[in-house]
């Protein structure tokens, strides 16, 4: 019992983390905020995968990667989310695009 009770906690504070990264990728876009609008794309994105939509997270994590590729340097971030992306296209049988991460 007391492990459901866990999992149950776990899967509310993922949906209250996706509510309060939709919430940041409104403020960011109203701010013109390209760091955390990626941060933000990448939380949903993840949380798509998870939840097994993985042609929504490819498309959360592209946006998210294309963010960090344009203006990286400047919001001084990695592409450590990269690694998401290939699991989405694994999850969506592209094996082939899922190799390039």
């Amino acid at each position: 019992m007391d492990r459901c009770r866990r999992s149950l906690a776990v899967g509310e504070a993922l949906d209250d983390g996706l509510a309060e990264a939709r919430r940041v990728l409104d403020i960011a876009d109203e701010l013109g905020d390209p760091r955390s609008r990626s941060s933000a794309l990448e939380v949903i994105g993840v949380h798509q995968l998870r939840h097994g939509d993985p042609d929504a997270a490819i498309a959360s994590l592209r946006e998210s990667a294309e963010l960090i590729e344009e203006f990286g340097h400047e919001l001084g971030e990695s592409t450590s989310g990269m690694e998401y992306l290939g699991e989405a296209y694994l999850a969506a049988g592209d094996a082939r695009a899922a190799r390039r991460f």
